[in-house]
């Protein structure tokens, strides 16, 4: 398959996905608005599962990371600076919420297009990602891990990464206007915040 015929089937794939549902397109169907033979298309994406990867893959690349890609090649003392100062949290969610306003096609398709998909369901990794974020960041800070600590903060993690998934449902359901878009960054930033300055409380208390 060439570049441009890459191209092509990613974009008409794209679009018959979440005009149909990933259910509901089939393999022949993306050969067909694209008039490609199905041996070309299989040569490069083996089955659907593959294709629908594929095409989301950008969502996943950007909004998708672990805690150990996102956090590890952070110092310890930026990790602090970011989990503790209500401007760099701002800042880090303000980035999150421009990614997903720009990615909402996909982010749409994601959320409610991918019934029947067998692979990762988004949700759940976008709760994990969150979870293993701040967990994570608090074990790179910690050399000897608290046990109790840990488990609120994957708690708390589970909360946040639970909330983000509402957030992008809210999103791509209807753009974000001014007045709403400030709302999100405020409300979100003192929730981390506050949540943040608990658990580094009870890491303190605990020494």
């Amino acid at each position: 398959m060439t570049t441009g015929e890459r191209h092509t089937v990613l974009q008409t794939a794209t679009r018959l996905f979440c005009d149909r549902g990933y259910r509901n397109t089939g393999m022949g169907d993306i050969c067909d608005a694209c008039r490609l033979d199905i041996r070309t298309l299989h040569g490069t994406y083996p089955n659907k599962a593959a294709l629908f990867a594929a095409v989301t893959r950008p969502v996943h690349d950007v909004l998708g990371r672990t805690a150990r890609e996102d956090a590890g090649s952070m110092q310890c003392r930026q990790i602090l600076g970011l989990l503790l100062d209500p401007a760099c949290l701002r800042r880090c969610l303000d980035k999150r919420l421009k990614l997903i306003e720009k990615h909402r096609n996909l982010l749409r398709l994601l959320l409610f297009r991918s019934g029947g998909y067998p692979g990762p369901d988004f949700r759940q990794t976008v709760i994990t990602g969150w979870q293993e974020y701040i967990s994570g960041a608090l074990r790179l800070m910690h050399e000897q891990e608290l046990l109790s600590a840990y488990r609120l903060s994957a708690a708390f993690g589970r909360t946040v990464g639970a909330l983000w998934v509402q957030i992008m449902e809210e999103i791509v359901r209807h753009p974000l206007t001014t007045d709403e878009r400030e709302r999100y960054l405020t409300e979100l930033t003192v929730f981390l915040y506050n949540g943040n300055k608990g658990l580094f409380r009870i890491l303190a208390d605990a020494k």
